[in-house]
């Protein structure tokens, strides 16, 4: 009889978020003849974790770092988590938090002896750099998610210990859907004929939605049927204040939205021609490939993971960072030509489908947990 290998993924809150969004298609393709998983949390009893318990798989509070905020019940959470994985025996953990501190795989290579390996998902370094070097000391492999992160951890010394996964996502909930599209221009009184632009980010100035801002003005006096759509959390922040004053204040306003968070992300992308987020740079950048699984063709700046992800040319374009003359130039080709936004949608649904799907991360992740368990 084949072995079974026990393995625990730790992660901080189980919220709606991309990071719990990619736990969970991972579980929901994890071979579980191979692999008996459980799930370690920061914080339990939030939103996401019924998701996961519903596919089958225990969930539990493991606290083994300090966090913010001292709480009492946070204490005595932090004295129970070594005896917790004590009792509890894995082959291998695999880390999802952010946070750079050691003590997680210190406590497991200590009291179990498991194999270690954690996903550095963002560019954080200097922040805590000492944590972050006996971390990945300690770590057996570390999953790179874009060359951004590669470049980082080589440059830390860490390039034995790489082994690139790009995140992946449901390329079958991402998916066109005319109806959706139709809809939702409806409900954001967008007419049917007219030529979309959409973005989705958090409003933060890393993003710069006001490059797009700029470049859309420039072409809508010129243009009477584009309208740009913005979406995404904002937190009332002088960032966001700005933005929407300089939104508000527009010529072109009336053919302006922004409609903060949204939970049915294939609809905004349905209801779009093409996709525009010209952030200054992104470890990866997973609202790229969730419009390219929609059909949709995509303009980012020419800076960290989207460089993997667009092909330029085939699935959308490169613009300049911060530069919103060549963003305009560049939404103007699709302006000027709705052959080349089908064909580069198109080709924008191929390569999210083979490349950035759950099922090819999944694989790989699951390839990953073997070669390290047996090394």
């Amino acid at each position: 009889m084949n072995r079974r290998y026990k393995i625990l993924i730790t992660i901080s809150e189980l919220i709606h978020s991309s990071q719990v969004r990619n736990l969970y298609d991972l579980l929901s393709i994890i071979d579980t003849d191979v692999f008996d998983v459980e799930v370690g949390a920061l914080a339990t009893g939030n939103e996401a974790q019924a998701d996961i318990e519903n596919l089958g798989f225990e969930v539990f509070r493991l606290r083994l770092q300090p966090t913010r905020g001292f709480t009492l019940e946070k204490l005595m959470d932090l004295i129970k988590g070594p005896f917790i994985i004590r009792n509890r025996k894995y082959d291998l953990v695999h880390s999802f938090l952010y946070q750079s501190l050691f003590t997680e795989p210190f406590f497991f290579k200590l009291l179990t002896n498991s194999k270690y390996i954690y996903t550095k998902s963002n560019l954080e370094w200097n922040n805590h750099p000492k944590n972050w070097h006996k971390k990945s000391q300690l770590a057996d492999r570390i999953i790179s998610i874009s060359k951004a992160t590669d470049e980082l951890l080589i440059d830390q010394g860490f390039a034995e210990k790489i082994k690139k996964i790009y995140l992946g996502i449901d390329t079958e909930y991402f998916k066109y859907s005319k109806e959706k599209g139709v809809k939702f221009r409806l409900d954001n009184d967008i007419p049917d004929n007219a030529v979309v632009f959409g973005c989705a980010a958090q409003f933060i100035e890393l993003k710069e939605h006001l490059t797009l801002l700029k470049a859309f003005e420039s072409l809508a006096g010129v243009n009477k049927n584009i309208y740009l759509i913005y979406c995404g959390p904002n937190h009332r922040n002088d960032y966001y204040n700005k933005f929407k004053s300089e939104m508000e204040q527009s010529k072109y306003s009336d053919r302006i939205r922004e409609l903060g968070s949204l939970s049915d992300m294939p609809s905004f992308y349905s209801a779009i021609d093409c996709f525009v987020l010209p952030s200054r740079f992104e470890a990866f950048g997973y609202v790229y490939v969730e419009a390219m699984s929609c059909g949709i063709p995509v303009i980012a700046c020419r800076a960290g993971g989207p460089l993997e992800i667009v092909i330029d040319g085939e699935t959308g374009y490169f613009s300049e960072v911060s530069d919103p003359s060549d963003l305009a130039r560049k939404m103007l080709i699709y302006l000027e030509s709705e052959e080349l936004l089908e064909k580069h949608g198109k080709q924008s649904r191929q390569r999210a489908v083979e490349i950035f799907s759950k099922e090819t991360m999944a694989r790989k992740m699951m390839e990953l947990y073997i070669e390290t368990i047996e090394q």
